[in-house]
């Protein structure tokens, strides 16, 4: 089993949050609709030691704490309803678990990469509006270099890298559109076959590996005092299988067909528990193409169970 360094999309945040992050939520939501109440006069005004917050301040630190708080909170009860949603399925159909597990399209799945770089760039402009106070440090004062100064530049500096990101997969999304696999079969049983048809114009040859995945939310020892709420995700590969593709002639989809192993443990388990430390398994063909210029690169989720029970 090894770490995968680089991940894209991290499939774990669907279903990992619980009513710890819930309740982590809520003071977050709090104090930002106190301070928009009180900047639009409905709520007395927060004072602190240098004495009663500007309006600027009522207004910035509410829409970013409502914001996070907010957000956080659909997080969490998007979570809880699509368990509990999960739960009620299997037991009804509990020899098919693929009906419980994700909502799956049987003609097939198409990537998301006319998606991927919007959410990149609403986070990139997320993050700049959030370091907007302290825009004014950013000149460096007559007593030289403040280490609020330092903070400030690295934190400016990966918000460009950021928008770097959002930048590059846009031109990813301009130059290959969106790719797309369809399934010849639904679902793939554990010791059978995966064959799919890998549907991109612009992508004439690739490399294609079918791939076994865990995602784990893993505390991070750089916090001090870092709890589950320090937690983020990772991702390590158990199982993989490369092999190189051609497409047979435009319009036509590139046929790949894989192997999968007899372990029965090695099946689709995107249903996290966020009790303890949250984990999901799951099956992904990872695509890959060496171009001129942008390279293409995207991952498909692929649905392989036992034939009885997970």
């Amino acid at each position: 089993m090894k770490k995968i360094p680089k991940k894209r999309d991290f499939r774990i945040r669907r279903t990992a949050s619980g009513s710890s992050t819930l309740t982590f939520s809520l003071p977050f939501i709090a104090i930002g609709v106190w301070f928009l109440l009180a900047f639009f006069g409905a709520l007395p005004v927060p004072v602190m030691d240098h004495g009663p917050i500007s309006n600027f301040g009522l207004l910035y630190g509410g829409s970013i704490f409502g914001a996070v708080g907010f957000f956080t909170f659909y997080r969490a009860v998007s979570s809880i309803i699509i368990r509990r949603r999960a739960k009620k399925v299997l037991e009804r159909y509990f020899d098919k678990p693929w009906l419980a597990d994700h909502p799956w399209r049987r003609e097939g799945v198409e990537d998301s990469a006319s998606s991927r770089w919007k959410k990149t760039a609403m986070f990139s402009i997320f993050w700049f509006v959030m370091l907007y106070p302290f825009y004014k440090f950013i000149f460096i004062p007559a007593g030289g270099i403040s280490f609020l100064l330092v903070k400030l530049t690295i934190f400016i500096s990966v918000g460009f890298i950021i928008t770097g990101i959002a930048l590059y997969q846009y031109a990813q999304y301009k130059k290959f559109g969106v790719g797309r696999i369809a399934f010849l079969d639904f679902p793939f049983f554990i010791g059978n076959k995966v064959r799919v048809l890998f549907y991109n114009e612009k992508v004439p040859r690739c490399e294609a590996t079918l791939r076994y995945v865990m995602e784990k939310m893993e505390i991070n020892s750089n916090i001090p005092g870092s709890s589950r709420g320090g937690a983020s995700p990772v991702c390590y590969e158990i199982y993989s299988e490369k092999k190189t593709f051609n497409r047979v002639s435009l319009g036509m989809g590139a046929e790949m067909i894989f192997d999968l192993p007899e372990d029965k443990t090695m099946v689709n388990q995107l249903i996290a528990n966020p009790i303890g430390k949250p984990l999901i398994k799951y099956w992904e063909l990872l695509i890959e193409s060496k171009m001129p210029g942008i390279d293409y690169k995207t991952t498909f989720l692929i649905p392989v169970y036992g034939k009885k029970t997970l």
